[in-house]
């Protein structure tokens, strides 16, 4: 079963979570619909998700922020911005 609300509603109005679900669907929607084959989604998530290898490197630093923003498919945003706005 999935939660639909919190038993303990904070009562002010979650900008910063208001933001970063729209950030989520954004960059979501920018690679989801712009990119045509599973080859190169792989690519994309190869160079804006975290390697481990890479980042023990030394190398793809950023990735540690980018890839938080990066989601498999529709299920996987889905589930996830529903957690975040509980």
């Amino acid at each position: 079963m999935f939660p639909i609300r919190d038993h303990n509603p904070s009562g002010r109005t979650p900008y910063v979570t208001f933001s970063l679900i729209a950030i989520n669907a954004a960059v979501f929607l920018s690679y989801w619909l712009t990119i045509p084959s599973e080859i190169q989604l792989a690519y994309f998530f190869n160079e804006w998700g975290l390697v481990p290898e890479n980042l023990m490197r030394g190398q793809g630093l950023a990735t540690v922020v980018t890839s938080m923003f990066l989601h498999a498919g529709w299920m996987h945003i889905l589930g996830n911005m529903l957690f975040l706005w509980i």
